[in-house]
């Protein structure tokens, strides 16, 4: 059994699946190898700002904010960023997306993605400014150093 049918047939449990994500995409809201998220089952249709985490064409799992989403043909297709990113990913089918961040353990301290309004604010405003990301990130990496 792989470790993405042992993640799935949790979830279809109705498990909460706390996993420790790898790599950058998601900085600067969590960071890869530190910080923690909780994964549930989904209930569609997720919204602009969730984070969700999905199985491209080529079968990587990925962990990435839903952007915005699409009816096409009476399916709902979502495209997706990730918070360090500038480029689309999508479209994207339900039917590749396996579950949802609800809690994002970070340093320490449990946010949850839906009630912390603070953080819904930040992550909103974050999407927005998608297209100066890039100036925002090297600020922020110079002030880190």
């Amino acid at each position: 059994m792989t470790n993405l049918s042992i993640m799935l047939s949790m979830l279809e449990e109705n498990q909460t699946l706390k996993i420790t994500p790898i790599g950058s995409s998601m900085c600067p809201f969590f960071y890869g190898g530190r910080d923690n998220v909780y994964l549930q089952r989904p209930h569609f249709p997720l919204k602009r700002g969730d984070i969700a985490l999905f199985q491209r064409e080529d079968g990587t799992q990925v962990i990435h904010r839903i952007h915005h989403t699409k009816l096409s043909s009476g399916e709902r297709l979502y495209y997706m960023l990730g918070d360090n990113q500038t480029c689309l990913e999508g479209p994207i089918k339900e039917s590749q997306i396996f579950a949802k961040a609800v809690k994002i353990l970070r340093k320490g301290k449990l946010i949850d993605c839906q009630r912390n309004y603070l953080y819904r604010i930040a992550a909103a405003a974050w999407l927005i400014l998608r297209p100066v990301r890039p100036v925002f990130m090297h600020l922020w990496n110079s002030v880190r150093r």
